[in-house]
């Protein structure tokens, strides 16, 4: 039980189809190590184990209906489930039960997943923290908002698992917690049915313990029957090395470990050159927040006129700044983002993928804050494709991850050009 529930979605799904391995086995293998480590990780919000077995059951009857045949996968509580509660991290309501599935929903079902339950994201998908720990050190953040699917993925608890991100909500997690991330080219993935909070920047994260179960989850999760082929590159790939402008806030071991792998990808064959993004672009944080919290605000008005006293207090003040964010002020920042997606088009032009920190350095110590967004806010402000590489290791024991990002609605290029890095560095 203990091997089965570490297979990945690809062997699993391999050993299903041949007959070697059931559905049934392999989903009660990630139940049991649930009922093992939730005391410790707390990485749900909501596990019905009997449901989740039934549809083993059930799947174990049919012929394989799709690429996630018999595969547990966990969704992230914003996300709408028909037959499971969806509360949004909120105390607000947090037996509701939506009426229809999301599309992600709906297509992981299509594609033959096993739906496992739901997993514990910070309020509302904000910043104020669920219950979840660092499954590799119980004292540590395990990032967020996506905190209980980066975490479940990470601990054997459950195959796959959707998250989101809004600004940093998914790459950072999946670099605390040593999984691979993954957040999609802005509007690829369908997040019909999944809690808006910024529609300006809302986008689906996936986290998986391998690259290629990645994109395997994202073939699923846009609807078609067949996977992408798993490319790789007919030539060493081009990689710009982006620092960022918040470089100096990263640990030594941080800058190391990420100069050091230039170095080594670049003596395997690839040209690796540095990148200064356009002056604007230390300004990233304060716009994104300022885009975010207006929408926020206005996306969360039911909540905040109905149910004020079950938000938390820091929700509360949160909101109540935002609504005295000026229409001006939000237009403006909205324009700043156009400004600096034309300035940083010549920049970023002539390169495969960039490498760039996943986060500032480890988990940080204490729960009570999820760690900071800042070396995802420069790709998420220009909406392209970006993954964790879990490949290295800090002071402490810790992982540390390597951030690639590829171009807009060039996702399969950065899947076949994280393949060919991971090969190099491992």
């Amino acid at each position: 039980m203990k091997d089965t529930c570490r297979l990945t979605a690809a062997e699993a799904a391999s050993k299903i189809r041949a007959g070697k391995l059931t559905s049934e086995t392999y989903v009660r293998a990630c139940l049991e190590r649930i009922r093992a480590r939730e005391p410790e990780v707390a990485a749900w919000q909501f596990v019905d184990p009997e449901y989740a077995i039934a549809q083993a059951r059930a799947r174990d009857k049919e012929r394989p209906r799709g690429l996630l045949h018999g595969i547990p996968v966990a969704f992230k509580d914003i996300v709408d489930t028909a037959d499971l509660p969806t509360g949004y991290g909120s105390l607000v309501d947090p037996t509701h039960c939506p009426a229809i599935d999301a599309v992600c929903v709906a297509l992981s079902r299509q594609a033959g997943a096993v739906v496992m339950g739901k997993t514990v994201t910070t309020e509302y998908a904000v910043r104020y923290p669920g219950k979840t720990r660092n499954p590799l050190d119980p004292t540590r953040t395990p990032g967020g908002s996506s905190s209980g699917s980066a975490a479940a993925v990470a601990d054997g608890q459950v195959t796959l698992a959707t998250g989101s991100q809004t600004a940093g909500s998914t790459i950072r997690p999946g670099a605390y917690c040593g999984v691979y991330a993954f957040k999609p080219t802005y509007g690829i993935v369908p997040m019909t049915g999944v809690k808006t909070l910024s529609a300006t920047f809302d986008t689906m994260g996936l986290f998986a313990r391998a690259l290629d179960d990645l994109q395997l989850f994202r073939d699923v999760l846009v609807g078609v029957e067949k996977p992408s082929p798993r490319s790789t590159l007919s030539r060493a790939p081009k990689i710009g090395f982006c620092r960022t402008p918040a470089w100096k806030k990263t640990d030594k071991a941080t800058q190391r470990h990420l100069t050091d792998a230039a170095k080594r990808i670049a003596r395997a064959g690839a040209t690796v050159a540095d990148v200064d993004l356009p002056k604007g672009f230390e300004h990233g944080e304060a716009i994104i927040w300022r885009i975010i919290f207006f929408e926020m605000a206005r996306n969360l008005a039911p909540e905040w006129r109905e149910h004020r006293d079950n938000l938390s207090p820091w929700m509360q003040n949160a909101i109540a700044d935002a609504l005295k964010i000026p229409l001006t002020a939000y237009l403006e920042a909205l324009a700043e983002v156009r400004r600096l997606g034309d300035a940083a088009r010549d920049a970023l032009s002539g390169f495969d993928v960039f490498m760039a920190p996943a986060a500032p350095g480890e988990a940080p110590v204490g729960v009570l804050d999820t760690g900071p967004p800042t070396f995802q806010v420069p790709w998420h402000l220009l909406g392209m494709p970006a993954l964790t590489l879990p490949l290295f290791e800090g002071a402490a024991g810790m992982p540390i991850g390597l951030q690639l990002v590829g171009h807009v609605r060039d996702d399969d290029r950065l899947f076949a050009a994280a393949r060919w890095v991971e090969r190099k560095l491992s």
